[in-house]
């Protein structure tokens, strides 16, 4: 049976026969982002429809239901709206300008009551009853992004699901996925790729093609992986969406076979188990595997048992991957792989006559383990060679890849038994031995462990970690703490503390950071005693870091000219106070908005960098006093008054 048909019986979900869904929206039938596109370490849970860059078009219910809850605020969805099917499902539409009708004034008269814009609001099932087809907001921009409508439908449980194979009329497009690159990725210390220890990834000669240019023959040992770049398009659009039907094929029998179409939100940061973290890191490009990780909880996979992990006798093997949109669009890439044999295992010097061990000096090894079981490490000088010391006394020997004035190597790296310690030999021929400090953290309970160097300690939670992972805790100086570990591992956030200055007994000011490519960025600053505690779902750098400086308020007065004032922006577009800050960052629960001594609602856009006014045509004629209080998240207030004069 040819591997096509096989695809075409696969079974539709019940329920997309049972219930049809509507369109939301009169804005268009096109999609700037889909089901399953790539996030920062998460998935995209829902479909972004491309309002034309406008604000405005009516937003309907895709089905009979009623407004359960909304919410408001400055990030993330912005204004967003939930409706509950009687069905059991529910739909998301956010990103918008304003609800409609009386859930409207309802909304806007708890934000002026409570003079804050942020609103959580829940509703009883009988309050707003909708019909399918109703209009029930309009469409906007508030919170991330320019003006678009994201569209979510979630199943029974918080799991959300592609519309399209749930009821969603399906729109034109006719476009097949387009395989961009092709990735071979060694799964086991023994493992080559084209004789080598690192992955390998071939850039496929074609654009928008169904059938890429045919490749050279991929020549591998031991246990691989494949992961490919694809993408898919619609009609007529250049954006980037997700594939979500792939298979593997090796001489005729599927290996693996993959469906996105439900991730349930307890597994959102499982995206990096879907994609390959380590591909991403080293080339910036999203890879899907076309094997299973054996932590990855998500639906939707079938293998032959393998795990889609090729494991297979020396050889000449045809492979074939197969890509299917959600409209049935398919394309395929095809290649031969040439399995060697496998390596013969390789003596450790170490077992041999005794040697002098020296004490490792100059900069320690850096290890990174993955997320399969293997590290790689490398090694400050031209190492000829690296041993594994493990728990158990047992020692794995490599050869190391030597480049330049540095080496490195790709290590087994258990958690059980766990290496102990790393012997290499140096450029002078000598041999040098160095303790390693990574700990088992297990999954499924809490556990707090503390740096050895004494700067603070993390605290793991039962829901953290997809599987047992290890980690590495270590200070280089005193209010910092470098914590390590496989970030596709990582579920959800733990809990890091650092002490406060031991000459500080006032908390005001401090709070935990966490080092990024562009700073330092804030993330808590709760006290547990004589320290500060903060949660992450990154690991990396953390630092204890005062900011004793307000943010900074600066109004940005309209152009006053009669010529100004017959402009259409001098009627539509908002004025602006600019709010600044350059180290927590802006609190926006904290604002306040006073006109002309009347307390206001006070709309900040963090994209646009402050406060929105209403625009200058809708002020009295005159002197305006505008003022403007709030704090930054480190507790550091501010307060300006400025005067508009309209003419």
């Amino acid at each position: 049976m040819r591997p096509a048909t096989i695809l075409l019986l696969i079974a539709v979900p019940l329920s997309a026969v049972a219930q049809s869904l509507l369109w939301p929206t009169s804005a268009s039938r096109q999609l700037s982002s889909g089901f399953g596109s790539d996030r920062a370490n998460r998935f995209h849970m829902g479909l972004d429809i491309r309002t034309r860059q406008q604000v405005g078009h009516p937003v309907f219910a895709i089905a009979d239901g009623y407004i359960d809850s909304v919410a408001v605020s400055p990030y993330g969805y912005g204004k967003v709206l939930y409706v509950r099917h009687p069905n059991g499902y529910r739909s998301v539409y956010a990103h918008l300008d304003r609800f409609a009708g009386e859930l409207d004034s309802l909304v806007s008269r708890l934000q002026r009551e409570r003079g804050r814009y942020r609103v959580a609001l829940s509703l009883p099932p009988g309050r707003f009853p909708v019909r399918a087809g109703e209009v029930i907001a309009y469409s906007g921009e508030t919170g991330a992004g320019p003006p678009h409508l994201h569209l979510e439908y979630h199943a029974p449980g918080d799991v959300a699901v592609n519309p399209f194979r749930y009821g969603l009329p399906a729109v034109s497009d006719r476009t097949a996925p387009v395989f961009y690159r092709l990735a071979v990725v060694p799964l086991s210390d023994s493992s080559r790729v084209e004789g080598g220890i690192e992955p390998r990834v071939w850039r496929l000669p074609s654009h928008r093609r169904a059938r890429p240019a045919p490749l050279p023959p991929l020549r591998v040992r031991g246990a691989v992986g494949l992961a490919v770049e694809v993408i898919d398009y619609m009609d007529g659009s250049g954006y980037r969406l997700a594939v979500p039907e792939l298979e593997l094929w090796i001489g005729g029998r599927r290996l693996f076979y993959r469906r996105l179409d439900r991730i349930p939100y307890r597994y959102v940061a499982a995206y990096d188990l879907d994609r390959d973290y380590g591909l991403r890191e080293r080339t910036g490009r999203a890879f899907v595997r076309l094997w299973r990780h054996p932590a990855n909880p998500l639906p939707g996979y079938e293998t032959d048992g393998s795990g889609g992990i090729l494991r297979l006798a020396p050889g000449r093997y045809q492979f074939r991957i197969l890509a299917r949109d959600v409209f049935g669009n398919r394309s395929a890439l095809e290649g031969i792989l040439v399995v060697d044999p496998p390596l013969a295992p390789r003596s450790d010097p170490g077992n041999g006559p005794a040697r002098p061990m020296r004490p490792w000096t100059g900069p320690e090894p850096e290890i990174e383990p993955t997320d399969g079981g293997l590290a790689w490490v490398w090694l400050p000088g031209a190492y000829r060679g690296l041993t594994v010391v493990y728990a158990d006394s047992s020692r794995r020997f490599y050869e190391t890849v030597v480049q330049g004035s540095s080496a490195y190597a790709l290590v087994y790296w258990p958690l059980r038994p766990l290496p102990v310690a790393l012997e290499g030999v140096g450029p002078d021929g000598e041999r040098y031995r160095t303790s390693v400090s990574w700990v088992p953290v297990p999954r499924g309970r809490q556990v707090s462990l503390s740096c050895p160097q004494g700067g603070g300690w993390v605290r793991f939670f039962a829901h953290t970690l997809f599987q047992d992972a290890p980690l590495l805790l270590r200070s280089a100086r005193p209010g910092e703490l470098e914590v390590r570990i496989p970030v596709a591992l990582v579920a959800d956030s733990f809990q890091i503390a650092l002490p406060l200055p031991t000459s500080k007994s006032e908390v005001q000011g401090w709070g935990i950071y966490r080092q990024t490519g562009s700073g330092w960025s804030f993330l808590g600053a709760r006290r547990e005693g004589e320290v500060l505690v903060a949660s992450s779902s990154l690991p990396g750098r953390f630092r204890i870091l005062r900011d004793s400086l307000a943010p900074t308020v600066h109004f940005l007065p309209p152009n006053t000219t009669p010529r100004a004032r017959r402009q259409p922006q001098w009627r539509t577009q908002p004025l602006r106070v600019r709010l600044q800050d350059d180290r927590s960052g802006i609190d926006d629960a904290s604002i306040e908005l006073w006109i002309n001594d009347h307390r206001q609602v006070p709309v900040y856009d963090p994209e646009a960098g402050g406060l929105l006014l209403p625009p200058a045509a809708r002020w009295p004629r005159g002197q305006n006093r505008i003022r403007v209080r709030l704090a930054d998240r480190a507790g550091n207030y501010t307060e300006r008054t400025f005067t508009l004069f309209i003419p």
